[in-house]
């Protein structure tokens, strides 16, 4: 992202990544009506059948956020 911001070219990034410079203009979108393939986040927790609390709570916590974050919207 550094090089995009400096003008030595163009970078293809998440928008969580740069909301910021795109908001503060350091950065302008290129090709805003092309759509990247979905990935998928995922986690490793210990083998086992049980999760621990904290690790559930920590990842239900990650999820919720996932969900209000407006870079997550599908």
């Amino acid at each position: 992202m550094q090089w995009a911001v400096a003008g030595l070219g163009i970078s293809y990034l998440p928008a969580f990544l740069v909301q910021d410079q795109l908001k503060a203009g350091s950065l302008v979108e290129l090709l805003a009506d092309y759509l990247s393939p979905d990935y998928g986040i995922y986690t490793l927790r210990p083998p086992g059948p049980r999760t621990s609390a904290k690790v559930a709570l920590v990842l239900e916590a990650l999820a919720e956020r996932m969900k209000q974050a407006a870079y997550f919207a599908s």
